[in-house]
C-alpha cells in the first residue's frame, strides 16, 4: 500500500526556505506588537544624522547590494532601524557580515565605528508593528529566512517588507529576532507612518568615552573581545 503524500512532500525545497514573491493579498490576520508610550528604544546611526532622523537611502546604494534587510525599495519612503536593547542595536549594526575564523574568532575593523552614535529613544505615540516572529512570521506566509537570510537577498526581503505594510495600513512599521541576536527584537519604523513618535534621550559617541565602553561590552558579549584589543577602538 502506497502511503499518501504530505504537504511537505508536494513543496519544493526552494519553497520551503521562503525565496518566493510575496503575494498580492496577506495570507492570514497579521500577528501585531504594540510599543507603548514611554518605552525605549536604541538606534546605532551614523553620526551626520540626527538620532530620530529617518534613513533617505540613496536607490543606487541599495541596487548595489547596500543597506539593511527593510529598506523601503527605492529608498523611499525614509526608514529607521532600531531595537530594544542596546545590545542588540550594536550587533545588528556592527556584526553585520562578519565572519569567524578558523579559531571561530571575528576580528572586527575600526572603521566600523568610526563616526557611528548609539542613541536612545522614548517611543511617544503607540507603534503598531507586524510581528515576524513566532507565529507571526508564518500569518504572512514566510518563514525564518525572512528575518535571517544574508545580505545577498535584501532585494527579496525588502520586497516582502514593502506587501506587508501593503496589507496592513494602520502598521507603523516591521518587529523581527534579528540574525546577530536572535533573543533580542529589532524594528523598522516607515517616516510616512511613524514621523513624531519618538523623541532623543540621549546619545554617545560609539569611538569614545560611554559609548565605546558601551559597545566594548556588549562585542564582548558576541565573542569578539580579542578583535576590540587588536583595533584599539
Amino acid at each position: 500500500m502506497i502511503a499518501p503524500l504530505t504537504l511537505f512532500s508536494l513543496r519544493s525545497a526552494e519553497t520551503l526556505v521562503g525565496r518566493y514573491p510575496p503575494p498580492e493579498q496577506a495570507p492570514h490576520r497579521p500577528k501585531i506588537s504594540v510599543l507603548l508610550v514611554g518605552t525605549s528604544l536604541f538606534r546605532v546611526h551614523s553620526a551626520r544624522f540626527e538620532p530620530t532622523e529617518f534613513n533617505p537611502t540613496d536607490p543606487d546604494s541599495l541596487e548595489a547590494g547596500g543597506g539593511g534587510r527593510f529598506d523601503s525599495p527605492g529608498g523611499e519612503p525614509p526608514y529607521l532601524y532600531a531595537a530594544r536593547s542596546s545590545e542588540t542595536a550594536i550587533a545588528e549594526a556592527l556584526l553585520r557580515d562578519l565572519p569567524f575564523d578558523a579559531r571561530g574568532a571575528r576580528e572586527l575593523p575600526a572603521a566600523a565605528i568610526a563616526a557611528r552614535s548609539l542613541s536612545r529613544l522614548e517611543v511617544t505615540g503607540d507603534l503598531s508593528l507586524v510581528a515576524l516572529h513566532g507565529a507571526g512570521l508564518a500569518k504572512v506566509g514566510q518563514d525564518t529566512w525572512l528575518v535571517h537570510s544574508d545580505a545577498g537577498e535584501y532585494l527579496q526581503t525588502r520586497e516582502w517588507g514593502r506587501a506587508i505594510l501593503s496589507w496592513n495600513s494602520q502598521a507603523h512599521g516591521l518587529e523581527w529576532r534579528p540574525r546577530h541576536d536572535d533573543d533580542g527584537l529589532s524594528m523598522c519604523l516607515y517616516q510616512d507612518r511613524a514621523a513624531g513618535r519618538l523623541k532623543t534621550i540621549s546619545t554617545l559617541p560609539l569611538w569614545e568615552g560611554e559609548g565605546l565602553a558601551l559597545a566594548r561590552a556588549a562585542l564582548l558579549s558576541f565573542g569578539v573581545a580579542s578583535s576590540v584589543g587588536r583595533c584599539d577602538i
